[in-house]
């Protein structure tokens, strides 16, 4: 990754930037992108090389860049003496955030709070941290704090015009995106364009996989959500052990308005992710009452949305479908113990002839059953195979009239009984041995009357 890096950008080959992709997947800034995007991004990086103790910039210098540690690690220091403070607040937050990394980075040593005593650590940077984007972000653009390499320490750089062009080109880009979904949500459909502009600026994106937990029942309720891909179950908890579903919500639906409605300060139910993976949009609550709940039509319809869940979750409606779930588990029982002594009374199935016999009929007498009759094939009557019309005897001729059976002749049926595998088996060997005999003496006797 350094040599791509340090190299120029018209001298990188495709393998390169498909290796460089998958190596900024674990900064955390490029992993919600599309591989698009990152690639865009990557074009216009650059590498940046710093020595032990070096500075990279201080506060107060122009904010021209966008950085991602590759290797090493770097501190953020603020100096007070350069800092422009309006009040006594902001300037105890700033040692407050001191003491809080002197605490986890060192501790027992604690900070130094005397007036001689002006910079302060505030933070650390270790490998695959992303910086600088706050200070291009600002209305003075520029920098709020003094960055210091702590050791040898290789840097991903992106210069300010091509990350904002590229910041731009992705926000719209997902601009583009939550418009198009906002325009399938029922309750926000008779919005128009600029109101869902401003909703889209308070949407969070979220990812969830398989039984995620979305929102956890009797936790403080903080959050609206809508959901664009995938599918959450709603799930109450009314006794330790007793679970109720109460539904499904899918694309273009949402959770959390019914404790905002109802006045709930905690969840009502539990919200489980019941695809293999869904989509969400966050919404904070102070958003949702500001920008959702000020329109009364989108407002009446999740009413009405709310209170149809709420006669579902009522106690004496999960009273009757738990009795009802009760009542037809125990008919099905039931009804299997009463048809499994029928079924097993039944004839035992006979299963199919297995052709495939190893070894071979034709190469080994197989297993007798002790209970089928044994026969040998020199006690077998031989019966007269039909031969072709050109050797027909003489003697085979048709029987007379008096002869035939006429369609009134009583027939003897023979009984019909069941026949073991075994038994089957040794059928199909006899006749099998039979065939053979009379193949046998056929080509015997065509050799003689050729000789």
């Amino acid at each position: 990754m350094r040599k791509l890096l340090l190299m120029p950008g018209y001298s990188r080959t495709a393998d390169d930037y498909d290796f460089m992709d998958r190596f900024v997947l674990y900064i955390q800034f490029f992993v919600d992108l599309d591989q698009a995007d990152r690639q865009q991004y990557l074009q216009v990086s650059r590498g940046v090389v710093l020595q032990k103790n070096q500075i990279l910039f201080n506060i107060g210098d122009p904010a021209d860049s966008f950085y991602c540690v590759i290797s090493g690690s770097l501190n953020v220091v603020i100096d007070l003496t350069r800092v422009h403070l309006n009040t006594k607040r902001e300037m105890n937050d700033i040692v407050n955030r001191a003491k809080i990394y002197s605490c986890l980075h060192n501790p027992g040593v604690g900070v130094d709070e005397s007036p001689y005593c002006t910079s302060y650590v505030v933070r650390n940077l270790k490998r695959f941290d992303a910086f600088g984007d706050v200070g291009m972000l600002t209305v003075d653009g520029v920098r709020t704090a003094t960055v210091v390499a702590v050791e040898d320490t290789f840097l991903l750089r992106i210069e300010r015009e091509a990350f904002l062009d590229c910041r731009v080109f992705h926000q719209s880009k997902e601009i583009h995106h939550k418009l198009a979904f906002l325009g399938r949500v029922r309750v926000l459909q008779h919005w128009d364009r600029e109101s869902k502009l401003k909703l889209c600026g308070r949407m969070e994106r979220v990812l969830k996989s398989y039984n995620d937990i979305v929102i956890a029942q009797d936790d403080e309720a903080q959050s609206f959500y809508l959901v664009q891909l995938g599918e959450c179950r709603l799930v109450k908890r009314y006794k330790t052990s007793t679970f109720v579903e109460l539904g499904t919500v899918s694309s273009g639906q949402y959770v959390g308005s019914f404790e905002v409605l109802h006045g709930l300060t905690h969840a009502a139910f539990s919200v489980l992710v019941s695809s293999p993976s869904a989509v969400l949009y966050r919404i904070d609550k102070l958003d949702f009452r500001h920008h959702i709940l000020r329109d009364p039509v989108a407002e009446e319809l999740l009413a009405v949305d709310a209170d149809e869940l709420y006669a579902r979750m009522h106690p004496e409606s999960v009273h009757r479908d738990l009795t009802i779930n009760a009542q037809w588990t125990k008919c099905r029982e039931s009804i299997v113990a009463e048809a499994t002594p029928r079924r097993q009374r039944r004839a035992p199935y006979l299963q199919p002839f297995d052709h495939s016999l190893h070894p071979s009929p034709l190469h080994g007498a197989p297993m007798i059953s002790v209970h089928a009759p044994q026969h040998h094939p020199s006690d077998n009557v031989k019966l007269k195979l039909p031969m072709s019309p050109s050797a027909k005897p003489s003697h085979a001729r048709r029987p007379s009239m008096g002869q035939l059976k006429t369609p009134t002749s009583p027939r003897h049926i023979k009984p019909w009984h069941a026949m073991s595998a075994d038994a089957a088996s040794q059928k199909l060997y006899v006749g099998q041995q039979h065939w053979l005999e009379v193949s046998r003496q056929g080509a015997f006797a065509s050799g003689n009357h050729q000789v």
